[in-house]
């Protein structure tokens, strides 16, 4: 494992009152769900149990004997749907259905006086008025009979098919022959049978001395094959190196007693389910487990006993769900996580300390939308810029959508030789809406997200590497999103495209996907300037320049579905063709000759003709008319280049004598002179805001 020193970002005293908090609220609903006795078989007012037991029916006699037990899918139509209490009552070894004498003759059934009935399993260690039960006490010898209980349970329990959902009724496909533990509160696991032709082995030896390298030389453990939703965990939970065959449901659990350990585990049999489980007794150890049968659940989670560890966790089997998870007992690691098997959704997840995801690789889309950060965030490893003697890590790896839109970062957020995604549709908007109260560092990354900055809100500024920004990244960024727009027209062409179910409709096309690289740029631009960089302030101007030009333009009298006009497109690519958008003074300069030359030329060919007239020959004496034509337009030409700006002419100017008995010529000309002027002081100005920008003089 790695270091995990990490900054608290809570006192001790708000730390124990918000487990004090979550626990009061925990167990509000864990008495309102009614695990007693009669609480399990309870009816709703539909009739159905309130805690089914999922595809198990009753067929009820004549005498409470001859009750049996039988898949639902057997099941006539006189039977009755099964509850836990059932499950509870079948002796499935000697296939009898137990009575309550029988049940509290060996000792599973639990009666205190002045309290309600209980299974062994389900009696809290509390009653709703504050008094305590025998499980307070862990050396109380009720503790075997609940042990002998759990291993009689865990010898007939089986894979079951994978569709299950850990809220819903009748979710699951098929008969649950899982390990009925919801709403258990216990201090241990026994071991599953290592070998299934031998139940017994080792069945009698806990889980809490199974930890990871307790005893290396000890068969590993058969498979788990259980639903603990509403669990109460009063002891540490060693469950490293557990494999689950079946769906494995947690949901609503609290691991109180101390640290949850699944290191190592396999969650190969179908969904995992962690939703609003509470990790309040310590750490949350998910180092190198395996999510490989399912969706991994961790929905509205709560980690405020300590840190949470994912680092190397590999979710191969489908979406990994975080959303509202809440971060408040330590640093959360997700450094090295590998999720392949889908999307990966940390929605509005709330972290009070670090949190890590360095070298992580999301291979599917990624979320995370309104998150609140309130300890650093690390996607990448800045710390190692600089470290000699040190392997470089790289950053996060994002290949397919991604989106921290409104999320909000109060400490540093390190995106260092993070990978973003090829496509540009995937990262367009990425950062939209999201707060960064402090530094964000993008230094190191291979290809710099233009169009994923747009709408980005920096406080603090942007660190980006020396090298960028680069003209190649921006060609390339320009053509993926040239590539998006095909994209986008083939979607739109498809005859079975609806708009009402597209929720990216809003963004596709030529003008929507060119103002997200554009508004990107734009904001790079202002975080440069409030860095004073001002060089670098210009290429992201050039940039976000270019950028426009690609969307679509209107006419004056068309009905404008952009923004952007011909004339200021027109100007815009006039800018960069003779001053590079402000990053070349010598271009405009070039600029201001070649106009001159074109200018000569004309003032010749008019001085010229206006010589003919004098001779009445179609051309001149070249010696000296056209040495006299030449001088005067030459004349002319450099006085209007370098000169104020002039609409008419004086008597000093050469041609004032060949223009007077011409007085349509005589206008023609004030009128070129007029616009050669104005256009040389258009390419000076812009030569000299160049170099103003160049050597940054304010």
């Amino acid at each position: 494992m790695q270091d995990k020193s990490a900054k608290p970002m809570l006192t001790k005293e708000e730390r124990q009152a918000a487990i004090k908090a979550a626990d009061e609220e925990w167990w509000k609903g864990w008495w309102a769900a009614d695990y007693s006795w009669e609480g399990l078989g309870r009816l709703d007012e539909d009739g159905d149990p309130v805690h089914p037991w999922i595809g198990w029916s009753v067929q009820e006699g004549t005498e409470a004997k001859t009750k049996t037990l039988i898949e639902t899918s057997h099941a006539t139509a006189s039977a009755r749907p099964a509850n836990l209490q059932d499950y509870f009552r079948w002796d499935a070894a000697s296939r009898r259905w137990r009575g309550d004498k029988r049940l509290i003759a060996d000792g599973v059934l639990i009666e205190t006086p002045s309290q309600p009935r209980f299974h062994i399993l389900h009696l809290p260690e509390r009653w709703k008025d504050g008094s305590e039960s025998w499980k307070i006490d862990p050396a109380h010898p009720l503790w075997t009979a609940l042990t002998d209980e759990l291993e009689r349970l865990f010898s007939h329990t089986k894979s079951c098919d994978i569709h299950t959902d850990g809220f819903e009724k009748g979710s699951l496909k098929g008969a649950d022959h899982r390990a009925q533990l919801t709403g258990a509160h216990l201090r241990a696991l026994p071991r599953p049978p290592t070998h299934p032709e031998h139940p017994d082995t080792d069945r009698a030896r806990s889980t809490n001395s199974d930890a990871p390298g307790a005893n290396p030389q000890a068969d590993p453990p058969g498979a788990y094959n259980l639903a603990a939703r509403h669990t109460r965990w009063l002891e540490h939970l060693h469950l490293g190196n557990a494999r689950f065959d079946s769906p494995a449901n947690f949901s609503q659990a609290q691991f109180s007693g101390g640290y949850a350990n699944f290191y190592k585990a396999q969650f190969s049999g179908g969904d995992a389910y962690f939703n609003q489980a509470q990790f309040s007794g310590g750490d949350a150890f998910f180092w190198k487990t395996q999510f490989s049968g399912g969706d991994a659940y961790f929905n509205q989670a709560q980690f405020s006993g300590g840190y949470a560890d994912f680092s190397d966790a590999q979710f191969s089997g489908g979406d990994a769900y975080f959303n509202q998870a809440q971060f408040s007992g330590g640093y959360a690691d997700f450094s090295d996580a590998q999720f392949s098997g889908g999307d990966a959704n940390f929605d509005k997840i709330n972290a009070k300390h670090e949190c890590r995801f360095i070298e992580a690789q999301f291979e599917k889309a990624t979320y995370f939308r309104d998150c609140t950060f309130e300890g650093g965030v690390r996607y990448g490893d800045a710390f190692q810029f600089g470290l000699r003697d040190t392997a470089v890590r790289s950053g996060a790896r994002f290949d397919a959508e991604l989106s921290f839109r409104g999320s909000t970062f109060h400490a540093l957020a390190d995106f260092a030789r993070c990978r973003f995604p090829e496509q540009a549709e995937h990262r367009n908007g990425a950062l939209e809406g999201a707060r960064f109260h402090e530094t964000v560092d993008f230094k190191g990354v291979e290809h710099l997200p233009f169009s994923a900055f747009q709408g980005a809100i920096f406080d603090q500024g942007v660190l980006i590497g020396s090298d960028h920004p680069k003209n190649a990244d921006f060609h390339r960024a320009r053509n993926e999103t040239e590539a998006t727009v095909r994209r986008d027209t083939d979607i739109l062409a498809d005859p079975s495209y609806d708009a009402n179910k597209d929720g990216d409709r809003d963004r596709r096309g030529r003008d929507a996907r060119f103002a997200a690289l554009e508004k990107g740029c734009l904001v790079l631009k202002h975080a440069m300037a409030r860095g004073s960089d001002r060089q670098r302030e210009q290429a992201f101007h050039r940039m976000e320049l270019k950028a426009r030009e690609r969307r679509p333009v209107y006419w004056i009298k068309q009905k404008p579905e952009t923004q952007i006009s011909i004339f200021s497109n027109l100007a815009s690519r006039f800018y960069g063709l003779v001053a590079d958008y402000g990053a070349s003074s010598s271009r405009p300069l070039l600029a201001l000759l070649a106009t001159a030359i074109i200018f000569f030329l004309l003032y010749t060919m008019i001085a010229l003709g206006l010589l003919s007239q004098d001779t009445n020959q179609l051309w001149p004496d070249p010696d000296p008319a056209l040495n006299r034509a030449s001088l005067a337009a030459l004349e002319l030409a450099l006085t209007n280049m370098l000169g104020p700006l002039k609409f008419a002419l004086t008597d000093s100017q050469p041609f004032a004598a060949m223009t007077a008995d011409a007085p349509a010529t005589r206008l023609l000309l004030g009128l070129l002179s007029a616009g050669q002027s104005l256009i040389s002081l258009i390419l000076l100005f812009l030569s000299a805001l160049a170099l103003r920008r160049k050597f940054q003089i304010n």
